[in-house]
């Protein structure tokens, strides 16, 4: 048995890492114990599962109704236990939405089921949670005034001049 409490932990530490670091940070066989505890609000045995093998997604960005977001958890858990499986993806309004999206979202809201003691009446899914932000610098010297464009690549900070314009005195 996975005790629920710490189901809640990671749901926690998954949530904070995709929106600090855009990752997932542990593997997504959690999005399972974590949809589990979303449904029965307890500990959940521990079943072998193995990882998606052909994870597909499309590109979705969605405000789920509680109604909606509850019938894709019963389907996913549904699956796992029937399958001993990730599903490679779940099927939303038309669209495919893969696990590291799904284990996100129920990170969320099950960590809103601890704080608040209810369900939230609606989620987002969006795939968009797991692209690095990229930031735009501007720097003005003296005579030039330059445009960088900060990129984050594997830690590597790297910087890339757009253009060098003349600025007036």
């Amino acid at each position: 048995m996975i005790s629920y409490k710490k189901i809640v932990k990671i749901a926690k530490e998954i949530r904070k890492n995709v929106q600090s670091k855009q990752k997932l940070g542990r593997s997504t066989k959690w999005s399972y114990y974590i949809a589990k505890a979303i449904l029965t609000e307890n500990d959940v045995k521990k079943i072998e599962i193995t990882k998606a093998f052909n994870k597909q997604q499309s590109k979705i960005s969605r405000t789920v109704k509680k109604k909606e977001y509850l019938a894709l958890i019963k389907q996913y858990v549904e699956f796992v236990e029937l399958n001993h499986r990730l599903p490679n993806y779940i099927i939303y309004d038309a669209k495919k939405i893969k696990p590291r999206v799904l284990t996100y979202v129920f990170a969320k809201i099950l960590r809103y089921q601890n704080k608040y003691g209810k369900l939230p009446d609606s989620t987002n899914i969006s795939y968009k949670v797991f692209k690095k932000p990229v930031v735009t610098l501007n720097i003005v010297f003296n005579v030039f005034e330059t445009k960088f464009l900060i990129l984050i690549a594997s830690g590597v900070l790297i910087l890339k001049a757009r253009y060098v314009t003349a600025s007036k005195p």
